[in-house]
């Protein structure tokens, strides 16, 4: 089941092709955490697909679960630490004006940002991750924070764009590590970080050679 806002009812459904600056119904920041702060059945999944959100979007400390947000456009800061992320969840194809704060955010199931746009950084400092932590084909044009994660599954950054500098320090991954093309454009620190699965760097592009600060405990192949 899924639910309605304005009016829109749909299934939730894989799609290949988002358009990224969505021209979809407007929201507020302040109308879109009421409306996601809402306790919902079991298995309905609220449609928040093609949103165009306008200023400041605060969900600090909310329980979210079971929104797809898929192709939204957020034009001012997208600010969510110590969220609880449950159910199902997508923020993929997203376009992110402002910074985009994750600090110590909590992901029952996997944090999807595939393919999404941030225009001025991202922070997941201290999050948790029970699945999947996905930024596949995603491009982050300010400093990328994802130090002392803790992932239960696996890290995926095929053809992850870092346009700035990124830090890795002292994240674990239970799983394993998919970078195949990434891209750091900028300073890249992975000191302390521990990769229990498979390691996988090949065409991996940094200056220097940070990702040797990587204490794999798997196979890697670079």
């Amino acid at each position: 089941m899924v639910s309605s806002v304005g009016g829109v009812v749909s299934e939730v459904s894989e799609r290949t092709e988002v358009e990224t600056l969505s021209n979809g119904p407007r929201l507020t920041g302040h109308e879109l955490r009421n409306l996601v702060s809402v306790l919902r059945p079991t298995g309905e999944v609220l449609d928040m697909r093609d949103r165009h959100i306008s200023g400041s979007t605060d969900l600090s400390d909310c329980e979210i679960s079971d929104v797809d947000f898929e192709g939204c456009k957020f034009e001012g800061p997208f600010l969510a630490p110590r969220t609880k992320w449950g159910g199902y969840g997508s923020l993929m194809n997203c376009y992110f004006g402002g910074n985009v704060d994750l600090t110590e955010a909590t992901f029952e199931l996997d944090a999807r940002f595939d393919r999404s746009r941030f225009q001025n950084g991202l922070t997941l400092s201290r999050a948790t991750v029970w699945g999947v932590l996905c930024l596949d084909g995603a491009i982050v044009e300010g400093p990328a924070f994802l130090d002392k994660l803790e992932l239960f599954a696996n890290l995926s950054l095929d053809r992850t764009a870092f346009r700035s500098l990124v830090s890795f320090e002292e994240s674990e991954c239970l799983g394993g590590l998919w970078g195949d093309r990434a891209r750091v454009e900028g300073k890249a620190n992975a000191r302390g970080m521990e990769v229990h699965g498979r390691l996988w760097l090949v065409g991996v592009s940094a200056p220097g050679t940070p990702f040797e600060q990587i204490a794999d405990y798997g196979y890697r192949w670079s």
